[in-house]
């Protein structure tokens, strides 16, 4: 995050931030996520080196891997000591299933993501059974390791009555909170089945923003709690980073602008002479809303210029690496 405010400040054209979704396998099914149902060829180790390379050499300082789920891929061990062997500062996104038995990655990483989406009962029904556990092995595996830890709760009617336990779940880490999102969902009704009323998720939202104002580690900066005010349709535009200082980039190598657009406009990267020309060719245009939560918190800091970062120094720090 701070890389991106420096980028932006000093008006430099280069990918500060990488998401790169390396595969789209996953060993767990969510009720809410439809990502293991798109379809994209997987890179092979060399091919992915020689993308992140490319990045890399264009100023990238900061990539996230995920997916669907990120420790199925064979390589992807490979794929974070390349990039910390070039002093890019990494986060892993993964569901815990597999840290324990793969936590060599751990040396080669800045920070894990998981998910926690309320205590057992209500975790395990949204995300399978077992889920929960996992989390928490996951949780003290990255732990042992002195990995930071940050969680995300993803809000649907199957867990809004359950903020209160989630914090005491959470044991101080620090939560991000993303209404569910209809793009991941991948279907209308799945994504119908999902989404509470309107009116639940303000109330929702409002008593977490209450909770952050008492001192509770919650991830979102206030900006993008009153954004999210207006979910599931968003009236407000905010400044774009995507295609000047970040993008994604699926399993194939193709890049995009960002979880809003997954089943949007991919262009293969090799197709493009340099990294700029290929973030140029996916830059947003007519994008009526920001349904990303790591996006949505750069492009605010975009927008709010020094004083912005200054109203929300501590949420800026927290998502830094």
């Amino acid at each position: 995050m701070i890389d991106v405010a420096k980028y932006w400040a000093f008006n430099r054209k280069a990918p500060a931030v990488l998401g790169f979704d390396v595969t789209y396998r996953c060993n767990q099914r969510c009720s809410y996520c439809g990502v293991p149902e798109f379809q994209a060829a997987e890179l092979d180790a060399e091919g992915a080196l020689l993308h992140l390379e490319r990045f890399i050499k264009a100023g990238l300082r900061f990539c996230i891997l995920g997916g669907a789920e990120a420790l199925v891929r064979e390589d992807v061990i490979e794929l974070a000591k390349f990039l910390k062997k070039h002093r890019i500062a990494v986060d892993l996104n993964t569901n815990g299933f597999l840290l324990p038995q793969r936590q060599e990655i751990l040396q080669y990483i800045d920070g894990v993501a998981m998910s926690l989406d309320g205590p057992e009962e209500i975790h395990d029904k949204l995300r399978g059974k077992g889920a929960y556990a996992a989390v928490k092995r996951a949780i003290e595996v990255a732990k042992k390791a002195k990995v930071p830890v940050r969680l995300n709760c993803t809000l649907t009617k199957g867990n809004l009555d359950f903020i209160d336990q989630i914090f005491v779940e959470a044991q101080g880490l620090p939560i991000r909170f993303q209404p569910v999102n209809p793009v991941v969902c991948k279907d209308t009704d799945r994504f119908n089945a999902a989404a509470p009323q309107p009116a639940q998720m303000q109330l929702t939202l409002k008593k977490i923003r209450r909770l952050k104002k008492a001192g509770a580690p919650v991830l979102n900066s206030y900006r993008a709690l009153d954004y999210y005010m207006e979910w599931p349709v968003y009236s407000r535009k905010v400044a774009c980073g995507s295609g000047r200082l970040f993008c994604r980039m699926d399993p194939s190598g193709a890049i995009y602008s960002c979880a809003g657009e997954l089943n949007g406009l991919h262009t293969p990267l090799m197709d493009h002479p340099t990294v700029m020309d290929a973030m140029k060719a996916i830059e947003p245009k007519d994008c009526n809303a920001c349904l990303c939560g790591g996006t949505l918190e750069m492009n605010l800091l975009l927008e709010g210029g020094p004083f912005g970062a200054l109203l929300e120094a501590q949420a800026l720090l927290r998502w830094s690496r």
